[in-house]
C-alpha cells in the first residue's frame, strides 16, 4: 500500500529508501508501495503527524497494538515488538 506521512507539529526524521531527512511541520512524504521507508522524533519534543494508507487497512492496529506494549513506559522485548510487526508485514530497517 502506498503511505503519506504529514507533519503537524514538531518535526520528524523520515527515511524513504536511503535518504533522511529532518522534516519540521507542513513537510509531505509520500511513500510508494514497497518501499523501505521509517520515521522517528530525533528530538526531546513532542510532535503530531498524520499518516495515511492507500488503500486503507486495519494497519492502525499496529499502532494500538505498541501503543499497548509501550503502556505506563514499558519497555518491550526485541521478540515482542518482532512479533507485533510480523501480524501487520512490517520489518525492521537494517
Amino acid at each position: 500500500m502506498t503511505e503519506i506521512f504529514y507533519v503537524v507539529e514538531g518535526e520528524l526524521e523520515l527515511i524513504l529508501n536511503q535518504d533522511k531527512i529532518i522534516a519540521p511541520a507542513g513537510t509531505l512524504m509520500s511513500v510508494p508501495e514497497n518501499t523501505p521507508h521509517g520515521f522517528s522524533n530525533p528530538s526531546q519534543q513532542s510532535a503530531k503527524f498524520l499518516i495515511m494508507f492507500c488503500p486503507a487497512d486495519s494497519r492502525e492496529q499496529y499502532f494500538i497494538g505498541l501503543a499497548e506494549l509501550r503502556k505506563n513506559g514499558r519497555q518491550p522485548s526485541r521478540e515482542e515488538l518482532q512479533d507485533l510487526m510480523q501480524r501487520f508485514d512490517q520489518y525492521p530497517a537494517e
